[in-house]
């Protein structure tokens, strides 16, 4: 992953090279910028709903995906890895300025990122049931199509991802940080295995 990472960043930069510039990995811009959304009917969506939050919204984050065996075991591993997502934030930060300005915060792309009407911590769920309930009641009211919580359930793949890490700087760190959620849902992953075990062999 670390190889993968450098090469990259590597190739990214020598394309930057070719026009007289350099590239940071970095979760917000040091520098005063407008940002130009594409034109999807998804970002165009975005646009209307939002205003202003997604017109600012140049923000680069780390998503961690981690493989589970199923929607439940995903919920039981959200529900219990919650508390560390501040300590990955703190770990990760990387993002002091906005818009040009030193904005006094390690990660100010965290600030920028709760303006989303779904982003967030959240409580416990208990089950997958809860869960989905919960995406279905807040998809129902027009405002999101998929819930940006901190960490979250894939829409698109079986895994657990965890959203709140700023891109770091360096290769390594991403990687650590990479290894760090794994770690904690593997180790939230087999707690639930293993409680599952013992309810359905009655130990």
């Amino acid at each position: 992953m670390a190889a993968e990472i450098r090469d990259g960043r590597a190739y990214a930069d020598s394309l930057a090279r070719l026009v007289g510039a350099r590239i940071a990995a970095l979760a917000t811009s040091p520098v005063p910028v407008a940002p130009h959304a594409k034109r999807t009917d998804r970002y165009d969506a975005l646009q209307e709903k939002f205003a202003l939050t997604a017109r600012e919204q140049l923000t680069c984050g780390s998503h961690v995906h981690v493989s589970v065996g199923s929607d439940e075991e995903g919920v039981a591993v959200l529900d219990r890895i919650r508390s560390w997502l501040p300590v990955l934030t703190a770990i990760s930060s990387n993002s002091p300025f906005w818009n040009g300005t030193d904005s006094g915060y390690a990660s100010f792309r965290t600030q920028a990122w709760n303006r989303w009407s779904s982003a967030g911590p959240t409580e416990v769920f208990g089950s997958a049931r809860a869960y989905h309930s919960l995406v279905a009641a807040l998809s129902g009211t027009g405002v999101i199509n998929n819930p940006d919580f901190d960490a979250r359930l894939s829409v698109r793949h079986p895994t657990v991802e965890v959203r709140v890490a700023d891109v770091c700087l360096e290769s390594g760190d991403a990687v650590l940080v990479a290894a760090l959620v794994r770690a904690l849902v593997d180790t939230a992953g087999h707690f639930f295995r293993s409680t599952a075990l013992r309810v359905v062999t009655g130990v």
